[in-house]
């Protein structure tokens, strides 16, 4: 049976208790290229020094955002991928993306999404190694 909404406001915010067991769906995790833009020319202000921050530049701007430190603990633990105590542009992006989402009362997911995951370093690519070709011998 439903009944009539007219009238009632919804809540501004979903209890913590329901945002922490059900995480918002895949899709509100992805980052549009816009907000990628401006993490990315964020992170270049920051001078990075061989594709590196390190953690103590990154906890200035993190701590700007106000938001609990607990929360920025969880945050710098999903977005440090490698666990090196620096970040690197992509895990940069995660850290501001996951402050914003977190801004806009997003509960902060427990493990990663898989969408603001770090891509596996690929190989470098060279073609597949074969013996030299001889012609054949003959007798």
């Amino acid at each position: 049976m439903r009944m009539s909404q007219a009238g009632v406001q919804p809540p501004t915010a979903p209890p913590a208790q329901v945002a922490q067991v059900a995480p918002p769906a895949p899709s509100d995790w992805s980052v549009r290229p816009p907000e990628r833009e401006k993490y990315s020319q964020l992170f270049d202000s920051l001078q990075p020094v061989n594709g590196l921050i390190p953690g103590n530049k990154v906890k200035g701007v993190l701590l700007e955002s106000k938001l609990p430190l607990q929360t920025l603990g969880k945050i710098w633990d999903l977005a440090d991928q490698d666990k090196d105590g620096m970040l690197d542009r992509h895990e940069f992006i995660v850290a501001m993306h996951l402050v914003y989402k977190a801004l806009e009362k997003h509960a902060v997911p427990t493990t990663l999404p898989p969408e603001l995951r770090a891509k596996p370093p690929r190989p470098p690519s060279r073609p597949p190694s074969r013996p030299p070709s001889r012609p054949p011998s003959r007798p």
